[in-house]
């Protein structure tokens, strides 16, 4: 009698499980597994983060911006900035970022350059990260840490990159940077 018990309640789980597990059913027409009917459509189609965004064009990069950003270009010199700046409407006041390129005149290498504009600003270092696969410095200010100015080189070092980001979560500037692609 004590091994009926056990034995009554494998046999009790087996059928319990056997009885909510789904088998697949097949599409007589294709003689293909049918879809579920059920299946949450959120975990279908994963959102694209950068699908609302669009894509500024200039002649030595390409990069993403958030649709409620306008950019505005300002030439100075050799050095073209461009400004993405918010819409009145978005009630984004106060966010921007610029991208701004020059040619490397001086033939400097990544660490020079970084050296004499921290010395000129009193900028620090935070770290190293990479941008369309080039490293690139993050500077912050000293009193804050934020991290908001990147600096970094084309892969021919003819052409310096400064980026600054102005009231931006990290997740943004990820997304742009992710999206920024160096035109050779």
């Amino acid at each position: 009698m004590k091994k009926i018990i056990p034995f009554s309640l494998i046999c009790l789980f087996l059928i319990a499980v056997g009885c909510t597990k789904q088998t697949p059913t097949i599409d007589q027409n294709t003689n293909q597994p049918a879809t579920n009917v059920n299946q949450n459509l959120d975990t279908e189609k994963p959102t694209e983060p950068l699908v609302d965004w669009q894509t500024y064009q200039a002649e030595n990069f390409s990069l993403k911006y958030p649709a409620y950003l306008l950019p505005e270009v300002k030439q100075v010199g050799v050095r073209t900035t461009v400004s993405f700046l918010y819409t009145p409407a978005e009630g984004e006041r106060g966010k921007t970022f610029e991208v701004a390129s020059m040619p490397n005149q001086a033939g400097s290498t990544l660490d020079e350059w970084a050296n004499e504009l921290i010395s000129q600003t009193g900028l620090v270092k935070r770290e190293l990260i990479k941008i369309s696969g080039q490293t690139a410095y993050v500077l912050t200010i000293p009193e804050t840490g934020n991290g908001n100015q990147y600096l970094f080189l084309s892969q021919d070092s003819r052409t310096m990159f400064e980026i600054e980001f102005n009231n931006f979560s990290q997740e943004i500037r990820d997304l742009v940077f992710s999206s920024f692609v160096l035109v050779e």
